[in-house]
This record gives C-alpha cells, structure tokens and sequence, in this order.
C-alpha cells in the first residue's frame, strides 16, 4: 500500500455532500440490466466519521419499480478509510452480523497514465464476495465498481456519484 502519494484526508474531506446516483446492476452473463437513480448525502458525524445515506429508486427489467435505502458510515482513522454498515438507520439487512465493518480502503499508486486515485477493498457477506473498486476522478466526482460473486450471484454494480455543486 502506497498513501505517501495520495492524500487520504483530502478524499475522506472530498466525500462530504449531496451526490447524484446513477447504477447499473450487469449480470456477469446474458441477462437484463437493472438500474438505480437517487441521491446520496454524506455529511459529517462524530469521530472522523461521515454518515452516508441514500435514497434510491430501482427500476428492473420487468418494469417495475421500487424505493429503497441504505445507509453506511466512513470512518477515517490512521490514515485509512474504513467502510461500515449503518444499521441504526435501516431494518431487514441480509447481511446483519455482529460486526458491522466491511472494508478498508487500499489506496494503489499512482499510475503515470491515469490521474484517478483508484482504492479497493473485498467484503465478505455469508457465501458472497463483494470486490469494492473506488475510482476518485477528481472533487465532484467518482465512481464505485463492484463485482459480486457466489453460489448464486455472479454480475457487476457501477455506481457514478456527481456532487450536485457540479450541476449548478
């Protein structure tokens, strides 16, 4: 891990505000696409922490449509940003265990190429793996890539997050 070369409280201070969402949930294989659109705010809480909470609206294949939330909570501590699940603030989770952290944060080095700082990290829910790419293209924007694989899962989540400041 490399965070000599990136600025890890500047991102963790970045993060702090109201975001578009736009996702893309992309089976592995054939199949249908579903899609997410909402908002996200993620604003300051206690112990270096910033409370995320979103408000979305999924719409399948099928053309149905449903309102969901979640919630999670960053916490910078040492130099390292480290992913919770927020249960105060949701019921019925599925992935509900005694400790609500799933990831930290590895920040890779910069490429000479790119000027995106690129972070991942890998949470475990029961027998599915969630592989968490961060793409940070600069303060108005990133993205979070996931591949999700199990005994029944196999597709892919694409997350674009544009601060709303930047639409103004």
């Amino acid at each position: 891990m490399n965070n000599k070369s990136v600025n890890v409280q500047q991102i963790f201070n970045n993060m702090q505000g109201i975001w578009t969402i736009d996702r893309i949930f992309k089976p592995s294989g054939s199949g249908s696409l579903s899609s997410v659109f909402g908002q996200a705010t993620i604003q300051p809480s206690q112990d270096n922490s910033l409370l995320y909470f979103e408000e979305i609206n999924l719409f399948w294949p099928n053309g149905k449509k449903k309102q969901a939330y979640q919630s999670y909570i960053y916490s910078l501590q040492n130099n390292v940003i480290t992913k919770f699940q927020n249960y105060s603030t949701l019921d019925n989770l599925s992935c509900r265990r005694a400790s609500s952290k799933m990831f930290d944060l590895e920040f890779l080095p910069f490429t000479q190429n790119s000027e995106s700082i690129i972070a991942m990290g890998i949470f475990y829910c029961h027998q599915d793996v969630y592989e968490a790419k961060f793409i940070f293209e600069h303060t108005e924007k990133f993205n979070i890539e996931y591949k999700v694989t199990g005994p029944n899962k196999d597709y892919h989540i694409l997350t674009n997050y544009i601060k709303y400041s930047c639409l103004i």
